[in-house]
Order: C-alpha cells, then sequence, then structure tokens
C-alpha cells in the first residue's frame, strides 16, 4: 500500500509556479519580430558553429526562424512565442549560444527543495536517489537516501529520456546529465517552463513505498545588467569567456538553497580580501580558499594512500593572476604523491583561469587550444577594426581567394602565459570529468590530455563538448556601433543572446579535431555508485586513488 503525504507551502517570499501562468504579455508584436530577427542576423554573420549543426543536426535555424516571423501575430501567446523561438536555440545543442528571456522570466528560477542524483547498481542499471533536501524544510519521509521510482507516474527512466530531448545538451551523455540536473531546478530565463504545477514524487524507504505531492516553487532574484563596453580593451577582456550561463545560475541558486552556510562564508571571505593584504590573507587561511566560490580543497585517504583533492567548481574569475597564484598555494599545503583534480559539474568561466593552470602539473611546454572565426563578411570587418583581432585578420581576408570556412585558429592564452610558471605539482595528476563539465572546463580537459599531463576519468563518457567562446548580442552591438549600417540593435525587455563566435580545435594527437559536440572522451570510467553519492565520492576517490599508485 503507498503511503501518501502532503507538504505545505513553506514560508519564504516566493511563490507558487502556477502564479506564472496568467501574468500579462509585456512584448508587442514589434519586440517579437526584433528577437526574431537579431537570432537571424547573428546566426547568419557570426556563429561560429552553423555549418557543423547543419551536418551534425540536420538543421536550419536561420530558416526555422524566417517560419516563426511568417507565423507570427497579434493573437499568439507570448509563451508559446517564447517557447518556440527558446526551441530554436536548444535545438542547436550549444549551451554558448543561447536566449535568455525578457523579465520576468530572466529573474526566476523554479524549484524543488529536494536534488535527485543517478547512480548505477550492480547490474549497470541507473538507480534515482534523493541526494539532499533543503535545511529550511521537513519533507516528512522524503530524506537523503530514498530511492524515487517514478516522477508524476512515470517511471524515473522515462521521465529522464523525456527531458533530455529539452535539453540543450551537445551529446547523448551531456543531455541526460542535464536531465538530472534541471530535474528540480531551473532558470527560467534560459530554460522551458515545467510542464506541470506541482509533482508527485513515489519513492521507497525502509518503512515501503510512499508518495510525496509537492509544487513548483519559484523564486525572484534581482536582475544583473550587463556591464557597457566603453573601448577596444574592455572588449578584448570580455571576449575571453567559455561559459554556460545557465548552470553557473544553478550551481549557485543550489548553494543558496541547501548550503546556505556557504554563502555566508565566501561574503566574509569577500570582505576579508577587500579589507586585507593579499600576503597577510594567505598566511591566515592556510585551510580555507580565498576563491571560495571557484575553489575548495583537502586531503582524501583511500586503500592506496593519501592524495590530494583539488575540485575546481567553476573557472568564473576576473582576477586570474590571484587564481592562478592561490591553486599553487593550495597545491603546496596538499599531499605531494598525486592530486585528484575534479572539475565534475564546472560550467567554465574565463579562459585563461582554465589553460594557464595546465603548466603546474607538469614539466611539459604547454600548447593552448586554438580558435578560429568562421569566415563572413561581418567577422572580416570587425578583425580589420579592433586591434585585439589582429592574429585573425590575415586569414580571414586570403579567405576570399582560397574559400576557407574558418580563419587560422590562434589560442585566447598566449603561450608565453601558458608557460610563465611551469611545473608546481610533483605527484601525478589525474582529472574527474563528468558531462556537465563545458566551454572553458572543456578547454581545460582537452589541454590536460592534449598535452599528455595525465589520465582522465569520467563519470561519463565525455564532457559536455562545448567548444566555443562565447560572445553576448549586447557585446557585438556596442563593438559595432560606430557603423550606422549595423543590424544589431538593444534588445527588447532586458531580453539577452549569446552565441559561440570562436570555435575551438584540439591540438597534439588530436590536432584540428573541434571539441564542439564531441568533448573530452573519458580515458578510464568509473560509474557513480550509491556510497558515491551518499559518503562524499568514497568508491569514485578509491577508484582515483589506485590509478595515482600504479604509477
Amino acid at each position: 500500500m503507498i503511503e501518501s503525504q502532503t507538504v505545505s507551502l513553506p514560508l519564504e517570499p516566493i511563490f507558487p509556479l502556477a502564479y506564472l501562468r496568467g501574468l500579462p504579455p509585456s512584448l508587442n508584436l514589434d519586440d517579437r519580430r526584433l528577437l526574431v530577427t537579431q537570432m537571424m542576423g547573428m546566426l547568419e554573420n557570426f556563429y561560429a558553429h552553423l555549418p557543423l549543426k547543419q551536418a551534425m543536426l540536420a538543421i536550419d535555424p536561420v530558416q526555422a526562424g524566417r517560419l516563426l516571423l511568417d507565423e507570427l501575430t497579434e493573437q499568439q501567446s507570448e509563451v508559446e512565442f517564447l517557447q518556440r523561438l527558446l526551441e530554436i536555440f536548444i535545438r542547436l545543442r550549444d549551451l554558448h549560444t543561447t536566449f535568455a528571456l525578457p523579465a520576468p522570466y530572466n529573474q526566476l528560477t523554479a524549484f524543488l527543495p529536494f536534488l535527485i542524483e543517478a547512480y548505477f547498481d550492480e547490474s549497470h542499471q541507473p538507480r534515482y536517489i534523493v541526494t539532499n533536501v533543503s535545511p529550511q524544510l521537513d519533507l516528512g519521509k522524503l530524506r537523503p537516501g530514498v530511492e524515487v521510482t517514478h516522477w508524476n507516474g512515470t517511471p524515473m527512466d522515462r521521465k529522464i529520456l523525456e527531458l533530455a530531448f529539452t535539453t540543450a545538451g551537445a551529446n547523448p551523455a551531456a543531455r541526460c546529465r542535464r536531465a538530472i540536473y534541471t530535474l528540480t531546478t531551473r532558470s527560467l530565463g534560459f530554460d522551458l517552463m515545467p510542464e506541470e504545477d506541482w509533482v508527485t514524487l513515489t519513492f521507497n524507504d525502509v518503512t515501503g513505498q510512499s508518495e510525496l505531492r509537492y509544487p513548483w516553487l519559484v523564486n525572484m532574484k534581482l536582475p544583473t545588467p550587463e556591464a557597457p563596453v566603453t573601448n577596444s580593451a574592455l572588449a578584448a577582456a570580455a571576449t575571453l569567456i567559455g561559459h554556460d550561463a545557465q548552470s553557473l545560475e544553478v550551481q549557485r541558486i543550489r548553494k543558496q538553497m541547501f548550503r546556505p552556510e556557504l554563502i555566508k562564508h565566501e561574503h566574509q571571505i569577500m570582505k576579508r580580501k577587500a579589507t586585507a593584504p593579499a600576503a597577510v590573507l594567505r598566511g591566515a587561511v592556510a585551510e580555507e580558499t580565498l576563491f571560495p566560490q571557484n575553489l575548495s580543497f583537502r586531503t582524501v585517504v583511500t586503500p592506496s594512500g593519501q592524495f590530494g583533492c583539488l575540485r575546481i567548481w567553476n573557472f568564473e574569475v576576473t582576477d586570474v593572476d590571484g587564481f592562478v597564484g592561490e591553486i599553487i598555494r593550495i597545491l603546496k599545503l596538499l599531499p605531494q604523491q598525486g592530486i585528484i583534480i575534479d572539475v565534475r559539474g564546472n560550467p567554465g568561466g574565463n579562459i585563461t583561469s582554465g589553460e594557464r593552470i595546465l603548466q603546474l602539473f607538469t614539466p611539459n611546454r604547454i600548447h593552448p587550444e586554438p580558435v578560429e572565426f568562421r569566415v563572413t563578411d561581418l567577422n572580416r570587418r570587425m578583425a580589420d577594426a579592433y586591434q585585439f583581432l589582429e592574429q585573425w585578420r590575415s586569414s580571414l581576408n586570403l579567405s576570399v581567394r582560397t574559400g576557407s570556412i574558418f580563419s587560422q585558429g590562434f589560442p585566447l592564452t598566449p603561450a608565453e602565459q601558458a608557460n610563465d610558471t611551469g611545473q608546481v605539482y610533483p605527484g601525478r595528476a589525474v582529472v574527474i570529468i563528468d558531462a556537465m563539465c563545458y566551454s572553458t572546463c572543456c578547454f581545460f580537459a582537452a589541454g590536460f590530455q592534449d598535452n599528455r599531463i595525465g589520465p582522465i576519468i569520467g563519470v561519463d563518457p565525455t564532457t559536455g563538448a562545448g567548444g566555443a567562446n562565447v560572445w553576448t548580442q549586447e557585446l557585438l552591438r556596442q563593438l559595432w556601433q560606430p557603423d550606422p549600417n549595423s543590424f544589431l540593435q538593444v534588445l527588447p525587455g532586458g531580453a539577452t543572446m549569446s552565441l559561440a563566435v570562436r570555435r575551438s580545435v584540439r591540438v597534439g594527437a588530436n590536432h584540428g579535431i573541434p571539441l564542439e559536440g564531441l568533448g573530452v572522451s573519458a580515458d578510464y570510467i568509473h560509474h557513480l555508485t550509491r556510497n558515491d553519492l551518499l559518503y562524499n565520492n568514497v568508491d569514485l576517490f578509491n577508484y582515483a586513488g589506485q590509478l595515482l599508485a600504479s604509477s
């Protein structure tokens, strides 16, 4: 017999998802036309992966935009329009090339106050268990460790498969991993609204089978306006980004929901950094990190010995020199015989921060991953206009005669910066990846493999396969602002768009192979176990320890 529970709403200043169903429209017909034409112009003139996506996915996003334009009417609901436009972006399977919805959606996150993750049993079948519950709530029998079997009556395997088709994951592993990741947390600025207003979970615990019904809730955050680009130097810095903005947002929301004490600790560290010299701080926080939003570290004890563990949560840093210096400091505190670098779930950030730390783990010279422009008239004219794009200028202009599809490739991290420190850590290093690793994290994993630094362990077969440098529509608009004939305009309602402008290709034995859609393949596979999910990755780290000790 199934025991059913109903949980009442918490008292925090949040509201049920159902409230959004009745919101009045904020975009008129001209606003909607502008959004579609801006998307089409960006894809045609700047999108690096357009030929690859047309070939790999058999799609034509520009034609899809034309059809959407032709079907626009005053009678079409705003939600239907936004969903149609969002689906064009989702079908690109490219988390660099995104549409962030206008207000109020870009200020909202839909969530359920628990996390569900997957592991593989002894028969290599996936199982789904609750791994975290919001500490502010009592959800009765729904506690970490219970196995979830059904979602609104649908078996969990089928629910994950259905949800995977609505994600922008670049390969099957990424789509499946992202389906699990977005199962209970969705940034409504980037993702489709949940179809249901509430969820009924069926789960097993020690007392038998139970059900819990809980509504989707919505949390509102203050919008973060994009800083204006005022000169070419600032523009150059803004073009070094490679991240999955949606996952960065979800990462932040989950920390607030499940580990609020970490947010408080981060604020304390940031306040201390603002008031004390870095040298003083480094002497005072030996067991802490000066980059708590990006890093954590510890020593892990395994049957094969003690090893260092460096967790890189993201590469979203502005002080790259300080970030590299902090990792050097941490490496000297950890056991020196071997280190586990865990980048699972890392959605990227500043590309140079990911590539500059590779040198710390090898005596060999690092060759950074080059990036290429797709050859278009506007890319050629942009390279002619800006000094920071000078390296790509010649090959873009030669393409008129050669017919090349892409420019020459040059790294965003200069070779001298990628090798300005050299090896710091003397022991062997392994990297742990999953299919949520994206963008700068893919650059890092590819560089680790292509430069033959050490083996890669995957809990999925590949990384998330985001191989590009991402620019926003607003950055492009400001770069083209001096041209009175530019098609780029301010987007209505606070909406934003971004796209992959320069694609990355690999070096070494993988020379010339694109990262996008393929990702970095693991050298060894470890399927997560129940013990991994509930006991701090114990089996995963034991496996990594065996690998480190075997050399």
